[in-house]
């Protein structure tokens, strides 16, 4: 008796008649699912020159009342049949007609059916996102054919009834949303970078020297998600071959006679420190400036300020894989983090001043770590992974910023590593 009732209760609430904002929900969410899909599709058939409709299949049952149901909630069940009569979509819904004893003959909606992506706009009131999507892929295509498909067949030597079809169109479903969410100006701004560019595909230039107006570095890396995608799709191309602006490192060298022209310190790129002839017998490497200019004299030493997280571009200068290079970051999460990060380029660096004696020595003068790195760290030693711990075990992480080290500490420890 008990599994009857239940049921009983599990089809009266797997038949609830379906109203129209419930369908209208369902709508929603298939067009959020499939309307970049559909929008591509158009554009895929408007590289063929082809202009026919695209057919879609949405169909939901409207869960009808039964004759008991009928019965019971008479008022509710017409209603409900009324409101799907009057809708603006009533031709999508299907009638039937059925003949009870109890209450004669009855019209019922039974399912809606939807076959096109603009009645499911709107239906689900994503007219104006559907429109948009539309424009924006026929225009995307009318460039496509009556320039950019000649570009690209020049640049890569394609036969004439050859073009790379399916990577636009995948290129195209993938940044549809980004595309969408551009206002006027910024879509007719990438048109007119996508149609330089694929007239420059090589030149390598500063974003600032691109001759399109208004056009500038912050718009460029804003927009660098929509624009670069679709012109390796465009041209075949890796991606854009912008000159970029070199890192600079501060650079302190620790002995005089080391120092290139007597220049002690300087900023140079990674490029610059490949080219330097004499090379240092050892190096050190730490997180913030202040370390570096408060250095001592070490004979054949210099000393770089590795920038935090910049310190992965490090591996570009050469010549540190054939020197000792010690690390000094700050005692935190973070500097460990930074620590694994140069130990992936350069896995001899050994760290400075980053251990538990350290700690356990300064520990009145940390400070909380707001925002820990909680990662997983391959290359730490024993010793860094035990004094990392320590710093996360407690309520709060800890940090213990570099610069607040005791100094005839500092140069203890200098002189020690030295002597290793």
């Amino acid at each position: 008796m008990a599994m009857a009732i239940l049921r009983a209760l599990m089809m009266e609430r797997t038949r609830k008649m379906l109203s129209i904002v419930e369908v209208q929900s369902k709508a929603v969410q298939s067009f959020e699912r499939n309307h970049a899909r559909w929008a591509a599709e158009l554009f895929s058939y408007a590289l063929d020159g082809n202009s026919q409709s695209l057919q879609i299949d949405f169909s939901v049952s409207l869960k009808p009342p039964t004759e008991k149901e009928v019965l019971s909630k008479g008022s509710e069940a017409r209603e409900w049949a009324q409101a799907w009569r009057e809708d603006t979509f009533a031709t999508c819904v299907e009638w039937v007609g059925k003949t009870w004893a109890s209450v004669g003959w009855q019209e019922i909606p039974i399912r809606l059916t939807i076959t096109s992506p603009e009645e499911l706009a709107n239906f689900a009131k994503k007219k104006t996102e559907w429109s948009l999507s539309k424009e924006r892929c026929l225009e995307l295509s009318e460039q496509w054919c009556s320039c950019w498909r000649a570009r690209y067949r020049t640049l890569n030597g394609y036969p004439a009834g050859e073009s790379p079809k399916q990577t636009l169109v995948d290129a195209v479903r993938k940044a549809l949303p980004r595309i969408l969410a551009l206002d006027e100006r910024d879509w007719g701004m990438l048109l007119m970078v996508l149609d330089w560019l694929t007239l420059n595909p090589d030149i390598e230039v500063y974003i600032r020297q691109l001759p399109i107006k208004g056009i500038d570095s912050k718009w460029m890396e804003q927009h660098k998600a929509v624009a670069e995608p679709l012109f390796r799709a465009i041209t075949g191309r890796q991606g854009f071959t912008f000159a970029k602006v070199p890192n600079l490192y501060r650079v302190r060298f620790l002995e005089s006679t080391l120092a290139p022209e007597g220049l002690l310190e300087m900023s140079l790129s990674t490029h610059e420190m490949n080219r330097l002839v004499r090379l240092p017998g050892c190096v050190f490497i730490c997180e913030n400036l202040i370390s570096v200019l408060s250095f001592p004299e070490i004979e054949n030493a210099l000393a770089i300020h590795g920038g935090g997280y910049a310190v992965g571009a490090l591996s570009e200068v050469l010549w540190l894989t054939r020197v000792p290079v010690a690390y000094w970051g700050d005692l935190d999460s973070n500097g460990f983090a930074i620590l694994n990060q140069l130990r992936h380029h350069l896995p001899h660096a050994v760290s400075l001043m980053m251990d538990r004696k350290t700690l356990a020595q300064h520990l009145e003068l940390c400070v909380y770590e707001a925002t820990p790195n909680r990662g997983t760290f391959d290359r730490l030693t024993e010793e860094e992974h035990a004094t990392l711990n320590l710093l996360l075990s407690g309520v709060q992480p800890l940090r213990l910023e570099q610069e607040r080290i005791e100094w005839r500490y500092v140069l203890d420890c200098i002189a020690t590593a030295l002597q290793e």
